[in-house]
């Protein structure tokens, strides 16, 4: 048989490290998730949306 391997959302911490300004913090939660208001979601904002214009200049060649 296989055995389930999960982590009860109360058993869970993520932590967000900032290394320029040097804190360490707990991202909260909603319902049990990580909060989407944190520096990994807003950098990849940013990539994304730069790689959404990169796609338009292509497309514009």
């Amino acid at each position: 048989m296989f055995q389930l391997s999960t982590v009860k959302a109360n058993e869970l911490v993520i932590y967000e490290l900032d290394e320029r300004e040097g804190p360490i913090k707990k991202l909260p939660d909603y319902k049990g998730l990580p909060s989407d208001e944190n520096k990994l979601n807003d950098y990849l904002e940013d990539s994304n949306e730069l790689f959404a214009q990169l796609l338009e200049i292509q497309q514009g060649i």
